[in-house]
């Protein structure tokens, strides 16, 4: 009896053929995209890095404002290597740009803050990963205009 049932979830001339091989193809679509956006994360990455490390040398000078709730700000200059010259302390000792995000790290080597780009209010805010131990809150704003004479496309 069930060689005889015709099954034709495979037939696209079928209703159900058409509608389970259409679900199937949107399934693939999804996962190929899927797999592209996961390849093209560290170009991104690379990309965004790129341009913020560019943005900041060029900038050097900047406002941190380490206590929001009471407006304590100091003035930060970024050096080339990863160095701080001006507001170097123990918890802004050095510097990196990784995966799109400026990162401070402490005097004892490990992570103190990272900010991200905020577009909307024009500076780099602090995130709230689980693994930087600043205050919550803190960003970063350019102190000057850039000087270098080239046109700002970052902003």
């Amino acid at each position: 009896m069930l060689a005889t049932t015709d099954f034709k979830l495979l037939d696209p001339s079928s209703w159900g053929g058409t509608l389970f091989l259409q679900v199937v193809g949107g399934l693939l679509l999804v996962v190929v995209l899927a797999i592209l956006g996961w390849l093209t994360g560290p170009i991104k990455w690379w990309w965004r890095s790129r341009k913020l490390r560019q943005f900041i040398l060029r900038r050097r000078e900047f406002v941190l404002v380490y206590n929001p709730s009471t407006g304590a700000s100091k003035t930060v200059i970024f050096l080339d290597h990863g160095r701080i010259g001006a507001g170097k302390n123990n918890n802004e000792d050095t510097w990196r740009v990784k995966r799109g995000a400026l990162e401070f790290f402490a005097s004892d080597g490990k992570l103190w803050n990272r900010f991200k780009i905020d577009q909307a209010a024009a500076r780099f805010s602090g995130t709230t990963d689980p693994d930087v131990r600043s205050l919550f809150g803190q960003y970063l704003r350019p102190q000057h205009h850039d000087s270098s004479g080239e046109p700002d496309s970052d902003s």
